[in-house]
């Protein structure tokens, strides 16, 4: 994968300690949790920043892990994200890609970053 596919915002490497109530870190501040999704962009947003207005607009850290595309291609995009957010962030912005209409084909909570597709 090229480097310009790879896509890290501000990952720090850190993980939710696994003892604490979900939603909700030892300091009543909001759990970060970490979603693994593969959406299908169609062509009509071919060159637009789906994918970065994701991690911007929601403050939502985002990992592209795999991707399937073409330039000027007629066909969709698929991508293979990580996102790593508050759940609230990670709702709204699972809500930003629905009002596009992409297709989120898998949508994998996870309590910790183990990207494993079964």
């Amino acid at each position: 994968m090229s480097a310009a596919l790879n896509l890290l915002l501000h990952a720090d490497g850190s993980s939710p300690p696994h003892n604490w109530p979900s939603g909700q870190t030892g300091s009543g501040k909001p759990q970060t949790i970490y979603k693994r999704i593969r959406i299908q962009v169609p062509p009509e947003y071919s060159g637009e920043p789906v994918i970065a207005n994701l991690a911007v607009m929601h403050e939502l850290e985002v990992n592209i892990l795999g991707a399937f595309l073409a330039t000027h291609s007629k066909e969709s995009g698929w991508f293979d994200l990580q996102l790593r957010g508050t759940s609230a962030r990670m709702e709204a912005g699972l809500a930003y890609l629905r009002t596009l209409e992409i297709e989120v084909l898998a949508d994998d909570d996870r309590p910790t970053p183990d990207w494993s597709f079964r």
